[in-house]
């Protein structure tokens, strides 16, 4: 039996075209289903399952092929703007690299000293070999050991941390250094030194008129304060300056000797020191600190203490 729509082979029994999917029978069995009057398509193959595309499906849309041109030729036009920006890119990288290579590399005023500093140890160098050639006519082919201890004394070359250290020594103050002698603490600059602090246990103190090769000048602030162990103390010649506290709290201090060279001792130097005598020269500072600030007095230079 065939279909009566398509012309399809079926089965007697087929109650469907499996081809075009038409009825093939109605309720009843054997009795035949009514024919449709859509007219047959003659694209359909009978003998495959398979329906042929017409050629109307089988032509391309204009619409859908201009929306492709558009999508290829925009993929086109932003490779070649990525590949422009690229290039762009690199040759500004290079440039720039070039610009750094060619930029003067700054110094640091150290840096700057060391090179000023072999500049001028080469000139010396070779306007004292000038010097000789001119006075023999020839260079010595031999130079005994006085000669290169001379050249050496003639040309310093700092290096390093000398370099630094010399820059400081010479643009700046000194800083000072604080050295210790005999329990005291002494800050010591441009060859003075200032007591700074006591920690001896001294009963009686004989102070140094000077310290590692340094003039004692002064008592910093507070230097003896709270030193309750100190009976007497005496201060040479060369002392200026006493600074405020400088014995204050020394409760068991009965005698202190300041000479004439103080000029300056600050205010309370002997607050809370309820047994203390200033000893120095009649018309002294020290004698008119002592009055003013209602510290006991005495005429004397010297402890007279064994």
């Amino acid at each position: 039996m065939r279909c009566p729509k398509c012309g399809a082979p079926l089965p007697d029994d087929a109650k469907v075209c499996s081809i075009c999917g038409e009825k093939i029978m109605n309720g009843t069995a054997g009795e035949p289903a009514k024919v449709s009057a859509r007219p047959r398509d003659e694209n359909f193959d009978v003998e495959s399952p398979v329906r042929r595309k017409t050629a109307e499906e089988l032509r391309v849309k204009p619409e859908r092929r201009d929306q492709s041109v558009a999508v290829i030729t925009g993929i086109l036009l932003t490779a070649v703007l990525i590949a422009v920006a690229g290039i762009l890119i690199y040759y500004a990288f290079k440039a720039h690299q070039r610009t750094v290579v060619g930029v003067v590399t700054a110094t640091t005023p150290a840096e700057d000293f060391l090179n000023t500093t072999e500049t001028a140890a080469t000139t010396q160098e070779s306007v004292t070999i000038d010097e000789k050639t001119k006075a023999t006519g020839e260079e010595s082919e031999e130079t005994t050991e006085e000669e290169s201890s001379e050249a050496a004394e003639e040309t310093v070359v700092f290096s390093g941390e000398e370099a630094e250290r010399a820059f400081v020594e010479e643009t700046t103050e000194d800083p000072g250094v604080e050295r210790e002698y005999g329990g005291v603490v002494y800050h010591i600059v441009n060859g003075e030194a200032t007591l700074l602090r006591c920690y001896s246990t001294d009963a009686i103190m004989w102070m140094p008129s000077s310290v590692f090769d340094a003039r004692c000048v002064a008592i910093a602030d507070g230097a003896f304060a709270d030193c309750s162990h100190l009976r007497a103390i005496e201060l040479p010649s060369g002392y200026v300056t006493i600074g405020s506290g400088a014995f204050s709290n020394c409760v068991n201090l009965e005698t202190a000797v300041i000479p004439d060279t103080v000029t300056n001792i600050g205010d309370g130097a002997f607050a809370g020191d309820p047994a203390a005598v200033i000893r120095s020269s009649a018309g002294s500072y020290a004698k008119n600190y002592a009055d003013t600030a209602g510290v006991s007095w005495e005429e004397g230079n010297a402890l007279g203490m064994n």
